[in-house]
């Protein structure tokens, strides 16, 4: 397994990628979460986003509820795909909240950082 932290992306001299753009990338958000007390019998729901370092929401996971019926319960989302069409340092965030209830509270954070590489050749138009 390997911790994505950077992203670099090649990019013709003179060309700006779409606000959307993405690459072809398969990887994976993991999130771990700990029992503590006053979780049991109780559901659970659980997001993780790709927030852009203006706070915008590049994507976002589906919804999925679980119950901690052990002492730790881990949520894997598979993406295929990465935004890279906004340089800086965006962060995956982690949301949960209790089944029902409609605030959701930000539990974790990781940064990633967005890079353009410019190429020595540009396209011509």
């Amino acid at each position: 397994m390997r911790l994505v932290e950077e992203v670099t992306v090649q990019v013709p001299a003179g060309v700006t990628p779409l606000p959307n753009a993405g690459i072809p990338m398969q990887w994976a958000i993991v999130a771990v979460f700990e029992q503590e007390p006053g979780d049991q019998n109780k559901t659970f729901e659980q997001y993780t986003a790709f927030v852009s370092s203006s706070n915008d929401i590049l994507f976002q996971s589906p919804i999925a509820a679980f119950e901690l019926k052990t002492d730790k319960h881990r949520i894997t989302t598979q993406v295929n795909g990465m935004p890279v069409g906004l340089v800086g340092k965006h962060h995956i965030k982690c949301y949960i909240r209790e089944k029902g209830k409609t605030v959701w509270t930000e539990r974790g954070s990781y940064p990633i950082q967005i890079k353009w590489a410019s190429s020595l050749i540009a396209i011509p138009h």
